[in-house]
């Protein structure tokens, strides 16, 4: 039986920071790095209201629901992909890191 090796590249990157999404769409996080590996968002711990994890359309009838202190990290092989949020209502906020 024919052995194969996958090689790992280490991670080369990180970024991180916060965004505050008031109650229309907005760009929370996207990557220019062709080699990023994942994006991880997570709704603030203070906040009030649910955010909505999506594309541009995104709206709280159509996105990913976050609570308070909920997360949601997405493996995205080597694309950029942007990601945006909308509160239910008021501003609230989320922190991101992406990792390349």
């Amino acid at each position: 039986m024919a052995r194969s090796e996958v090689q790992i590249e280490p991670a080369s990157g990180l970024r991180y920071g916060q965004t505050s999404i008031p109650a229309v769409a907005t760009l929370v996080v996207t990557s220019t790095d062709p080699y990023t590996r994942a994006v991880a968002v997570k709704a603030k711990t203070a906040n009030t209201q649910k955010v909505y994890i999506g594309d541009s359309a995104v709206s709280a009838a159509t996105g990913f629901e976050l609570g308070a202190g909920e997360s949601l990290t997405v493996d995205v092989n080597n694309r950029d992909i942007p990601i945006y949020a909308i509160s239910a209502s008021g501003t609230q906020a989320v922190c991101w890191m992406v990792l390349s």
